[in-house]
């Protein structure tokens, strides 16, 4: 059974690897950035020397940066005035009824 070794490398290296696309890889400042604010797990040896493993800081990188799709929330499900906004058939068409009333009796009043 062969056994996976972990691979560890220096910060430019890791760039290279975690990030194959020259055009859209962060910066060596930025990553050192995120390495001082303890996004990226790190393997230090004495007080200089600083090692990464690839595959560990891509999925801290997943676990931080990584957006999910949310799907919009059914409003008049999770909204009581939109829940009671819901109208029958039967209730629709008596407002449309008691409107056009309204709306006729008004047109009436303006007319007299």
């Amino acid at each position: 059974m062969a056994s996976h070794q972990k691979q560890l490398c220096g910060a430019v290296d890791c760039i290279k690897i975690v990030f194959p696309c020259e055009t859209s890889r962060p910066s060596l400042r930025t990553f050192r950035s995120w390495q001082s604010k303890g996004w990226l797990p790190v393997h230090k040896i004495g007080s200089h020397l600083t090692f990464f493993d690839p595959e560990e800081v891509r999925a801290a990188l997943d676990r931080r940066f990584r957006v999910n799709p949310v799907e919009p929330p059914l409003t008049h499900r999770r909204n009581p005035i939109m829940t009671r906004l819901i109208l029958s058939a039967e209730m629709l068409a008596a407002l449309l009824a008691a409107v056009g009333n309204l709306t006729a009796q008004f047109i009436i009043l303006l007319t007299e």
